[in-house]
């Protein structure tokens, strides 16, 4: 099935790095992604995301709030620090649910938050505001 017959036109924001501990989770968000029409690189932990970040120069990175070492609070501070990386829009993927929690991620540096699980349309339509945020309308 095309993209098109989907409904789902690829976005000028092309390459989505993904930032999660969780083998499983990580290879979910990937497949949706790719289904998506979107670009992936991965990292594992928050320190490999922010290199791969720093190399990639990916369009969007979506982080995983709870990681052992380097959470994902920290990875955005981090990101939003450094010049190379401070205009890309991030996006929490978590478990955290309470206003608190959502809260101490947009203070971090996190242009929105997904919870966990989530479907692919709340997906596709956290990636659709951020390309707007971004200044990158479809």
């Amino acid at each position: 099935m095309t993209s098109e017959k989907r409904g789902d036109k690829k976005s000028r924001m092309s390459r989505v790095l993904i930032i999660e501990d969780n083998d499983d989770n990580r290879d979910i968000l990937r497949h949706q992604l790719e289904y998506l029409g979107y670009e992936v690189v991965e990292a594992a932990n928050g320190l490999e995301g922010i290199e791969q970040a720093e190399n990639q120069g990916p369009d969007l990175v979506i982080v995983d709030i709870m990681m052992p070492e380097l959470d994902g609070r920290e990875v955005a501070r981090r990101l939003r620090a450094d010049s190379k990386t401070k205009e890309i829009p991030v996006l929490a993927a978590t478990v955290l649910f309470h206003t608190e929690d959502i809260y101490s991620c947009l203070a971090a540096g996190c242009n929105d938050v997904l919870s966990k699980p989530f479907t692919l349309q709340q997906l596709k339509d956290k990636l659709d505001k951020l390309s707007q945020i971004a200044g990158r309308e479809k």
